[in-house]
């Protein structure tokens, strides 16, 4: 058991912060890009909307001298900048080593949420009225879909063993929860502790969020977890299928965590290539028909909408394949798009947030083609056949 250096754990974090949002602001309304509006013309209620969460990073800018994706022109398209996508180790005290080390770190969450006003006060305008997603992963709010991956490493490194470190801290912070219990038993407090403190960061997160925007449209990215194939559902069944399995449940024990964003944003990244042709009798590797691709993503949509009830929901796309097959990073094609959009809209989304970082000249080198020659005009093509514009 790795050495840890003893904490006295809070048990009851915030309460206050989880009890109260202020008032809706009053004033003008602004938008990602800076334009003022008025909160009725900030959105077009009842369209499919196609956000775009493109950015390109610092040293990028400074090496061109200008940011190229201030120049993006947008007219005559259904994309809009009305939404911000901020990483989770830009915002709050988060520690992408571990939930471990955030409980470590913050007796009662106090740092987390001074600083997190510090930040909300950098990366969203005042008055911003569009969507704000908080990327905090890879660990989740569900003990049996975070990841563990065992490890000998220090508390603070970026090795993945998400459960083992939680294991470790009870033991060492708060031993007195596992006396005379059997290692089943002591399973289930590692479980409750964990997901009780996760509800309490995330939840505190997002009041406070709230509390500094109200306009503003408050979500976090990954809710709920893609699945595609998984051994949580029967043979052959693809992402949710009928909803009526065990990943489904699942999803229904972090209910307060839907019930309390405004937004929820699936990851949607395309890892499997779609084609509208193929050469007789074979497949390339990482490569699915239109059928499949249909099933899986629409399983997805479907269990997003029924655990939004009403709110809308965003699912996060890529211009880009995340794959380990030979196409990895390649652009998606435009064809694919127009699918990935089509299926979004018939299964209840209410829209999609286009994600994509460029951190060199060689990835702008790709935007600037990607761009004009698929996502441009399969946004444009989609929105007509949804919207009818």
């Amino acid at each position: 058991m790795r050495s840890y250096r003893i904490r006295r754990a809070c048990s009851a974090m915030l309460l206050g912060s989880l009890a109260c949002i202020a008032a809706v602001a009053t004033g003008p309304v602004t938008s990602v890009s800076g334009e003022r509006g008025t909160a009725e013309t900030a959105a077009r209620s009842g369209d499919f909307q196609f956000l775009l969460a493109v950015s390109t990073n610092r040293p990028l800018v400074d090496s061109l001298g200008y940011d190229p994706l201030a120049r993006l022109d947008l007219r005559n398209t259904p994309y809009t900048r009305d939404v911000i996508n901020i990483s989770g180790w830009k915002i709050g005290r988060y520690r992408r080593q571990g939930a471990h080390l955030i409980a470590l770190q913050n007796k009662d969450l106090s740092q987390h949420l001074q600083v997190l006003q510090e930040h909300v006060d950098e990366l969203v305008p005042v008055g911003f009225t569009g969507v704000v997603i908080i990327d905090y992963e890879p660990f989740w709010a569900l003990w049996d879909r975070t990841p563990n991956n065992p490890s000998d490493e220090p508390e603070d490194a970026f090795d993945s063993d998400y459960k083992d470190d939680w294991r470790d801290y009870i033991r060492a912070e708060r031993p007195y929860l596992l006396d005379r219990l059997s290692d089943e038993q002591a399973e289930a407090v590692f479980k409750r502790t964990y997901e009780a403190f996760m509800r309490t960061f995330l939840l505190s997160t997002y009041y406070r969020c709230k509390q500094l925007r109200p306009r503003a449209q408050w979500g976090f990215y990954n809710y709920p977890q893609v699945l595609f194939y998984s051994d949580l559902t029967p043979f052959g069944v693809k992402g949710y299928g009928d909803l009526s399995h065990a990943p489904s449940r699942m999803n229904d024990e972090i209910a307060w965590y839907f019930e309390a964003v405004d937004v929820i944003s699936p990851r949607i990244y395309p890892s499997r290539r779609v084609r509208e042709s193929y050469p007789p009798g074979r497949r390339p590797p990482g490569e699915i028909t239109t059928e499949v691709h249909e099933e899986w993503l629409a399983s997805m949509i479907r269990e997003s909408v029924r655990l939004a009830d009403g709110k809308p929901v965003l699912p996060y796309h890529s211009p880009i394949f995340y794959s380990r097959e030979d196409f990895g990073r390649e652009a998606v094609e435009q064809f694919q798009h127009e699918e990935v959009f089509r299926i979004l809209a018939e299964n209840g989304a209410s829209g999609v947030i286009i994600w994509h970082a460029l951190a060199t000249r060689g990835e702008l080198d790709q935007w600037n083609r990607l761009w004009p020659d698929e996502l441009r005009p399969a946004g444009i093509n989609a929105s007509r056949e949804i919207d009818g514009r």
